[in-house]
C-alpha cells in the first residue's frame, strides 16, 4: 500500500510516513505507528483533495473528493483490519517495543 501512494500521491505519502516516524519515536511500536499512519492517510488524503484538488484548483468536481476519501477510507480500513491480533495485544499491553540496541556477544 506505502508504495502505491507514493506513486500516487507523495505529498500524502510524506505525511504518512512523517506520522509513522514520530509515532515510532515515541511509542517503539511499529503496529501502532502503522496504524495511526493508516488513519492519517484517510484525513489528509481528504484535506489534500478538498483544498487542493477541488477549491483552489477547481480541477475536480466535490464528488471526487467523496468517492476518493471513501476509497482511501475503505483501503486504509482493511489495511488496519489486518491488524486486529496487533490491536488485541496493544489493548492488553502485550505488544512488544521494538529494540535497536545490539545484542552483546557471548564469546
Amino acid at each position: 500500500v506505502a508504495a502505491l501512494l507514493a506513486v500516487i500521491n507523495p505529498v500524502i505519502f510524506a505525511v504518512a510516513v512523517t506520522v509513522f516516524l514520530i509515532m515510532f519515536i515515541c511509542t517503539r511500536i511499529v503496529s501502532i505507528s502503522s496504524i495511526v499512519s493508516g488513519i492519517v492517510i484517510v484525513f489528509a488524503t481528504y484535506l489534500f483533495t478538498y483544498f487542493y484538488s477541488y477549491k483552489a484548483t477547481g480541477k475536480y468536481p466535490l464528488e471526487y473528493v467523496v468517492t476518493v476519501t471513501i476509497m482511501t477510507f475503505v483501503i486504509c480500513g482493511s489495511v488496519i483490519a489486518k491488524h486486529h491480533a496487533n490491536i488485541g495485544r496493544l489493548l492488553r499491553g502485550e505488544e512488544k517495543k521494538l529494540e535497536l540496541k545490539k545484542k552483546e556477544s557471548k564469546s
